[in-house]
């Protein structure tokens, strides 16, 4: 099983579908700023959130970028005030 290590953010217009986004991305990954979440999903489970997303958003107004992580992105991370290194499962499974 491949495991995929990214970093989603989003910017939703409407405030209904900023929600339901919102608690999608929530059964995701770990909410890490408002509109930021880390995921570490397996290709299916990224495959599925993006479909689920991709339901509720507007494509004219809506975004959502996911960006993929180096495997060791997350021992090199730098936090600068507060917030702190999300600890994943060894396999994160939705």
């Amino acid at each position: 099983m491949m495991v995929v290590e990214c970093l989603a953010v989003y910017d939703i217009a409407d405030p209904k579908r900023l929600r339901l986004v919102a608690r999608i991305m929530e059964s995701f990954g770990i909410r890490v700023q408002k509109s930021v979440f880390e995921c570490h999903l397996p290709q299916s489970a990224l495959k599925r959130m993006l479909s689920c997303v991709q339901g509720v958003m507007d494509a004219e107004v809506d975004s959502l970028r996911v960006y993929p992580l180096p495997a060791n992105s997350r021992a090199q991370q730098i936090i600068l005030g507060c917030g702190e290194i999300p600890a994943f499962p060894p396999a994160f499974v939705i």
